[in-house]
Order: C-alpha cells, then structure tokens, then sequence
C-alpha cells in the first residue's frame, strides 16, 4: 500500500513493475503495419542510455547473449516493449558484422515479432563510447 508519491517507486520496484527513465525528446512516429497485428501506427520512445536507475545500457556495449529493453511502442490499441541481444561478437564493443536479435514483446511477455540483423557500422569515428 502506498500512503504518500515517495513510496511509489519502492511499492511499484517490489510489485515487479519497476520505473523506465524515457527520452520524449526522442520519440518518433512510425509504421508496424509489416506485424500484421493491428498495431500500425506508433510513437516509439527509447529508453534512456545511462547508469541512472530505469535507465539501459548501450546497444553497442552489450556482452555477446545480453538483452536491453531498449523502449517502448506506444499506440491507441495498446503497447509493445523492444528488446535488443547481441548474438554475435567478442569484442566489448559491437563492430560491424556482429548479429543482434530485435523482439517485440507485450506488457507480460509474449513475444510479438523476432528478428535478427548484421550490424553495418557507417562511420567508425563516431563509435566512441
């Protein structure tokens, strides 16, 4: 039970519901109609890359087998989260060539979509993380 705003994040922490620390100024519209889901137009939000609680790690910086929930896709029929895994790569940092794996998943787990891609690193100077 929560009686007072400064036991929400504990309360929500210890239901299994933990906050997501999201950049608005980020959110872009786009099409899921490829799903076939009835999910077609949405606005996603990444979730924040930082060592903040609720916030993620950098793609970019995942072991090989680690998952981020990268953000989330929000739309008037409902919503979906995103996660990323890093399949391939032995590096600390991803490098093109390396696979990664993109799953689509509802509030309580069931896998939407899956699907895996090569990274293609464009400009090489601007990966220092």
């Amino acid at each position: 039970m929560v009686n007072k705003p400064s036991e929400i994040d504990a309360a929500t922490i210890e239901l299994g519901i933990p906050p997501f620390l999201l950049n608005l100024n980020l959110a872009v519209a786009t099409d899921l109609s490829f799903l076939n889901i009835g999910l077609n137009k949405a606005v996603y939000v990444p979730r924040q890359v930082t060592d903040r609680e609720g916030g993620r790690k950098s793609q970019y910086n995942l072991c090989k087998g680690e998952t981020t929930q990268a953000g989330v896709y929000l739309a008037e029929s409902g919503m979906m989260l995103r996660f990323v895994t890093r399949v391939t790569g032995d590096t600390k940092n991803a490098k093109t060539g390396d696979i990664f794996m993109e799953q689509y998943r509802t509030r309580d787990g069931r896998l939407i979509f899956e699907g895996t891609g090569v990274l293609k690193i464009t400009d090489e100077t601007s990966m220092t993380i």
